[in-house]
C-alpha cells in the first residue's frame, strides 16, 4: 500500500529531523564539500532530505554478490557504495519539487479548496487553490451579486437559486448581446415578468445557449419557505466552499547502468596515464545518470505543458525592423506568457524562471534586459542569467530552439512537477572474473510526476 504524505507531517520532519542528526557527520562532509565549490549552505529541508536518502540505503541491506548464493561461500560481502549526493550537477532542485520518499509508492496528497455551488459564472468544483498555487478568485462569490449566471439553452422560466431578489437590478444579457433590463415593478424590458420572492423570471421568448442573467439579492435576510413548491428555491444565501484531497500517485522506478572493463587495460591506464580507472567510471556513470534524470524531467515538462506552444517566435524581422529592434519583441512574448500563467492560478503563482535551449539563450542574450552570468566551465544546465524577474536556465535538456517557462514557490511543495528520489546513485564494488573482464553496477531508484499542467507554457522559435 501506498504511504500518504502531508503537508504537515512532512514540514514536521524537516524541523525535526532524525534522520538529519543520526547522519550528521556524513552530512556535515556534504557541506563541507558544498562549501569547497561555492554552493549555498544546506537548508534544513535539504539536511532532512539527504539524511532520508542514507536512511532508505542503511536499511535497504545493499550487498554485492555473484548470481548464485553457493558461488558466495564463505567470502565477506560488502555494502554497496553511494556516489554523488553532494555532486549532483542539474538545475532540477530550481524548477521543480524535489522530495525524499521514504517508500517506493507514495501518494501526494494535493489540498484543493473548491468552490461548492453554481453561482454567477463560477461553477461547482471550480477549484479556489491547491497546494501548487492553482486555482481562482471569483470577486463576486461572497457577495450578494450575481454575476452571468448561465440561464441555459430552452429555458423560458427561470428559477433564480439565490433570493429574494432585489429590484431593479436583473440584466439578462443575450449571446447576440441584447441586454433585457428591469423595470424595478416586476416586469422586464422584452414583455416578461420577475416575482422577486421566489426569483421566478419569466422570459418572453425561450433563452438560447449563451444566454446569462445578473442580479442582486438579500444575501442578509434568513431564507424563508413560502414556496415549497419551487423544489428549493429560495432557500440558498451564500455559496459553499469545500476543502478536500486530491491523491496522486508517485512510483518509483529503478534506473541502472553497467560498467565493463579490462583489468589489465585498467591497469596499463593507470601506469601509463595516472588515471584511476574505476574511480573514472564512478564519476562519469553517476553525472550521466544525473543528466539523463533531468532530461527525462524536462522533456517530461515540455511536452505535458498546457496549450501546446503557446508562444512562438519568429527570428526572421518584418520589412523595414532592424534585427536589434526586433529581437526585443522575443522579452514581450515571454512576458506575456508568464502573464498567462499568473491568470491561470489566479493570481497565486507568478512565473520566476524560463528554461531554454542554446539558440534561445543566444537571442535573450541581445535584448536590453537580459543579465548574463558566466558559463560554467563543465558544461550542462546551469543560470546563464536573469530576464527581468526570470531566472534563464539554459539546458541541452530540450531542442534549441524550444523552451518553457514556469514557476516555483518558495514552500518546497508549491510546484507543478515533483520528483520523489527513494535511491541516490548507488554502485557495486568491480568484481573481476577469470577471464580478467571488470563488472562494476550503478542503481537509483526515483519517481517523477506531472501534477499540475497548468504552471507551465512552452514555446518555440522559428527561423
Amino acid at each position: 500500500m501506498a504511504k500518504v504524505i502531508t503537508r504537515e507531517s512532512l514540514n514536521k520532519q524537516v524541523a525535526t529531523s532524525p534522520v538529519a542528526q543520526k547522519f550528521a557527520k556524513r552530512i556535515g562532509l556534504l557541506e563541507a564539500a558544498r562549501k569547497v565549490s561555492n554552493s549555498q549552505p544546506m537548508s534544513a529541508y535539504q539536511k532532512h532530505y539527504v539524511g532520508q536518502l542514507f536512511e532508505n540505503t542503511q536499511k535497504g541491506n545493499l550487498y554485492e554478490g555473484y548470481t548464485q548464493a553457493s558461488n558466495v561461500g564463505n567470502w565477506r560481502r560488502d555494502a554497496m557504495n553511494i556516489v554523488s549526493i553532494a555532486v549532483q550537477n542539474t538545475i532540477l532542485d530550481q524548477i521543480v519539487s524535489m522530495q525524499a520518499m521514504t517508500t517506493a509508492a507514495e501518494l501526494l496528497p494535493i489540498l484543493e479548496f473548491k468552490y461548492g455551488t453554481d453561482k454567477g459564472e463560477t461553477k461547482a468544483g471550480d477549484l479556489v487553490l491547491d497546494s501548487t498555487g492553482a486555482g481562482k478568485t471569483d470577486k463576486f462569490y461572497d457577495s450578494n451579486i450575481i454575476d452571468k449566471q448561465p440561464i441555459g439553452a430552452g429555458v423560458q422560466t427561470y428559477l433564480a437559486p439565490f433570493t429574494p431578489i432585489t429590484a431593479g437590478t436583473v440584466k439578462v444579457i443575450k449571446a447576440d448581446g441584447t441586454v433585457v433590463t428591469d423595470d424595478g415593478a416586476g416586469a422586464l424590458s422584452d414583455g416578461g415578468t420577475i416575482d422577486y420572492a421566489t426569483g421566478e423570471i419569466k422570459l418572453n421568448a425561450a433563452a438560447a445557449e449563451g444566454d446569462t442573467v445578473s442580479y442582486k439579492y438579500g444575501n442578509e435576510q434568513i431564507p424563508n419557505y413560502l414556496y415549497p413548491e419551487l423544489d428549493g428555491h429560495n432557500k440558498q444565501q451564500v455559496g459553499d466552499v469545500t476543502l478536500g484531497i486530491k491523491p496522486v500517485l508517485i512510483e518509483a522506478e529503478e534506473h541502472k547502468l553497467r560498467a565493463i572493463y579490462g583489468l589489465t587495460a585498467a591497469y596499463r591506464i593507470n601506469k601509463e596515464y595516472s588515471v584511476n580507472l574505476p574511480l573514472e567510471f564512478e564519476k562519469q556513470v553517476a553525472n550521466e545518470m544525473n543528466k539523463e534524470q533531468e532530461r527525462l524531467v524536462m522533456n517530461d515538462i515540455f511536452t505535458q505543458a498546457a496549450g501546446g506552444n503557446s508562444v512562438v517566435w519568429s527570428a526572421t524581422p518584418r520589412p523595414g525592423v532592424s534585427d536589434a529592434e526586433h529581437v526585443e519583441s522575443l522579452p514581450i512574448r515571454i512576458n506575456l506568457a508568464t502573464s498567462e500563467i499568473y491568470t491561470r492560478t489566479g493570481g497565486n503563482l507568478q512565473p520566476n524562471f524560463i528554461v531554454a535551449g542554446s539558440n534561445v539563450v543566444a537571442y535573450l542574450s541581445k535584448t536590453k534586459n537580459f543579465e548574463a552570468n558566466e558559463a560554467p566551465k563543465n558544461g550542462g544546465s546551469f543560470l546563464a542569467g536573469r530576464l527581468g524577474t526570470l531566472d534563464v536556465y539554459q539546458t541541452p535538456g530540450i531542442g534549441t530552439n524550444d523552451f518553457f517557462l514556469g514557476g516555483i514557490g518558495n514552500d518546497y511543495w508549491q510546484a507543478g512537477y515533483v520528483v520523489g528520489n527513494y535511491m541516490p546513485i548507488t554502485y557495486t564494488q568491480p568484481i573481476t572474473l577469470s577471464d580478467f573482464t571488470t563488472q562494476a553496477g550503478w542503481v537509483s531508484i526515483y519517481g517523477r510526476k506531472m501534477v499540475n499542467p497548468q504552471l507551465y507554457i512552452r514555446g518555440r522559435i522559428t527561423v
